[in-house]
């Protein structure tokens, strides 16, 4: 997944913000399974841009940036996702 190493190097490695993730192929698996399992939902104002939550991590899927994302755990939680929209 293309969006693993550009948002690991800010998420992972920068800001350990991920427990028990420690390597690329970990937090790819962890996006695929919130994008393949969790709510889903579009991003207002933001065009092409499908946001992911599960257990407390945000997924933004992005097809129009090179990166294609990035994914989290916001400080505010779910509030956070629930004022997504």
């Amino acid at each position: 997944m293309a969006m693993a190493l550009r948002s690991m190097l800010k998420h992972v490695l920068k800001r350990p913000e991920f427990r028990g993730i420690r390597t690329r192929k970990e937090y790819a698996a962890l996006i695929q399974d919130i994008i393949e399992t969790g709510q889903a939902k579009n991003v207002k104002g933001q065009s092409g841009v499908v946001a992911f939550w599960k257990n407390g991590v945000v997924v933004f899927w992005n097809k129009n940036d090179p990166n294609f994302g990035t994914a989290f755990p916001p400080k505010q939680g779910k509030a956070y996702w629930d004022n997504l929209d």
